[in-house]
């Protein structure tokens, strides 16, 4: 109580003080100093004064009501408010748009599943498609960790194409929970499960679910595991046949999981697309259709199967297509088809290593980073260990 009384009699004193400062400067202005004069002089001079002091109260009287400089609103606030209603009127630059000084450096969480794919190699003759590729297999329900392709539910392929930014994530059930053999060119019914905008939407979709049986209680479901990542290519060359080929990135040697679901370093196989019009064989395809309309239902005329000239048929969920094993020798089977692929997936390790990674980390831990930056696997919860070891989880 005692300070705060002391402050309050400084600010006291300080207010008279000032006071007492005007009042000094303002005499101090209106008079002159003394000066030796006869008593009929100071008589002139203090009528002299009484007139000075009404003609000034006339003149404030009379200019009370008109603003002057010193009346006039400071000129600070004009420069504030006109600047306001510039700022108002001049819609912001986005960020996109304004003066970086330091130019922002890219990190692993930069890795897009739909960024072009580099190479030196030129686009082969009858380039369809081409993009990512990701493998990945759903465990059978109640069971924690598979050991076989006995224990799997789902075998799925992800593409990413990134020759067509616009186009859907796909999702694709390969029928035999595995790959066809290349060299025993077996035939897979696949079909397209679904497409998403995102592949955080796509893969969310993949995660740990359950639901509760009058028989056997609640049942859970494990989240997809990702098996391995790659870059692939869908070529058309005469317009009759369609080759469909991968190039493995991730792992760089297949393991044990990439054995048993048949993902090896490099394959091909022919592609080709059922017409949804035609009746099935008896337990065969699906019982609900892609829904073509227009141009697209006219690709397939009166054929049961035409070959992929047009990669938006894939995008139609419901697509049922077949893969039929081709090869595992690229560039011999397909030329510069082949060569293409090799080039595209050597540059796309070498660009991520040199210029996304961060500096110091080691290769098989920023390519694991971009494959889970690239999955959004930590949205669905995604186990990724199949991919890094080879070994079953």
């Amino acid at each position: 109580m005692t300070q705060q009384r002391s402050l309050e009699d400084v600010g006291v004193k300080r207010t008279r003080h000032d006071a007492d400062d005007g009042k000094d400067s303002k005499s101090t202005s209106n008079t002159q100093p003394p000066n030796k004069k006869t008593h009929t002089d100071a008589n002139d001079s203090k009528q002299n004064q009484i007139s000075e002091q009404s003609k000034s109260k006339e003149n404030q009287g009379s200019t009370s009501n008109v603003p002057t400089k010193d009346s006039q609103p400071s000129k600070e606030k004009e420069p504030k408010e006109s600047s306001q209603q510039k700022s108002e009127q001049e819609p912001s630059k986005p960020e996109s748009e304004q003066a970086d000084p330091q130019p922002k450096q890219e990190t692993a969480d930069t890795a897009d599943a739909k960024a072009p794919l580099p190479s030196s190699v030129p686009k082969p003759e009858g380039l369809v498609e081409e993009g990512r590729i990701y493998f990945l297999y759903r465990p059978r329900v109640n069971v924690d960790h598979p050991t076989s392709v006995n224990d799997i539910q789902r075998f799925f392929m992800i593409m990413a194409p990134t020759s067509r930014p616009k186009a859907p994530f796909r999702l694709h059930i390969i029928g035999k929970k595995r790959l066809p053999i290349p060299d025993k060119h077996e035939r897979f019914f696949c079909f397209t499960e679904a497409t998403a905008d995102s592949m955080e939407e796509l893969t969310g979709q993949l995660g740990e679910t359950g639901n509760q049986s009058a028989t056997r209680g609640y049942r859970t479901t494990e989240p997809a595991r990702i098996a391995g990542e790659g870059v692939y290519e869908i070529v058309n060359r005469d317009g009759r046949k369609t080759s469909f080929a991968y190039k493995l990135e991730i792992p760089r040697e297949p393991g044990e999981v990439q054995q048993e679901l048949q993902i090896k370093k490099e394959a091909s196989y022919t592609l080709s697309i059922k017409n949804p019009g035609n009746d099935d064989p008896p337990n065969a395809g699906l019982s609900n259709k892609a829904d073509y309309k227009g141009g697209q239902k006219k690709q397939f005329g009166g054929y049961r199967w035409i070959s992929c000239q047009d990669p938006s048929l894939l995008d139609a969920e419901r697509c049922e297509f077949i893969l039929i094993g081709a090869t595992e020798d690229l560039q011999g089977q397909m030329g510069e088809g082949g060569e293409h692929l090799q080039k595209a997936a050597s540059g796309d390790i070498a660009h991520y290593l040199e210029d996304v990674a961060p500096d110091g980390v080691d290769e098989h831990d920023a390519m694991m980073a971009k494959l889970r930056d690239e999955t959004q696997a930590a949205q669905g919860n995604l186990p990724t260990e199949a991919a890094a070891t080879g070994k079953w989880q």
